[in-house]
């Protein structure tokens, strides 16, 4: 299996991402790298892959712990680290209110919690943060059910279910071991 690039490791190390504690006992960076190995193991195009390894590098929602600001400079400095398209992703997914994606990954506005707009995706961008978010509860439910598939099935189930529609059939040929359809 291919390694993560490197530029992104060292933007990570920069931040300190392998000092900042993240749920089941891990490290920040721990858990991006899984979740950059989930989605590479899933074939997902280089972007969505890159921007899964930095996909709470401004905060989320669900772990508001900022590595960068999401200020113009600091996005700027991820964006040579990542490229455009990774860094848009990753900072549409630290932006988003989760129950939005959830309740309609297309349908729906979604509101930049940072600014107080809304996000301007493409259907492309919003199947990848679909795939993102689900890349990174499977990383937490293998994390948190110490592999334990059932388990890991069971705590992704409800976002699967709400993801299907957006996620591609490769990414649906992939959960299929973990019973998920």
């Amino acid at each position: 299996m291919r390694e993560p690039p490197h530029r992104l490791l060292s933007l990570l190390e920069t931040f300190d991402a392998g000092a900042t504690a993240h749920r089941a006992g891990r490290s920040l960076a721990a858990h991006l790298v899984a979740t950059w190995r989930v989605l590479e193991g899933w074939g997902a195009p280089p972007h969505v892959a890159a921007a899964g390894l930095i996909h709470s590098i401004y905060g989320t929602e669900a772990f508001d712990v900022a590595s960068a600001g999401h200020d113009t400079g600091s996005r700027a400095r991820v964006r040579r680290a990542a490229g455009d398209a990774a860094e848009a992703l990753a900072y549409a997914f630290c932006a988003l209110e989760r129950r939005a994606l959830l309740a309609d990954p297309f349908a729906v506005p979604l509101r930049d919690r940072f600014s107080g707009g809304d996000l301007d995706l493409t259907r492309r961008q919003r199947a990848a943060l679909a795939e993102i978010l689900l890349a990174n509860e499977i990383d937490l439910a293998f994390a948190r059910k110490a592999g334990d598939l059932a388990k890991v099935a069971a705590k992704a189930a409800a976002v699967f279910v709400a993801l299907k529609p957006a996620l591609p059939r490769r990414v649906l040929a992939a959960v299929r071991p973990l019973g998920l359809r």
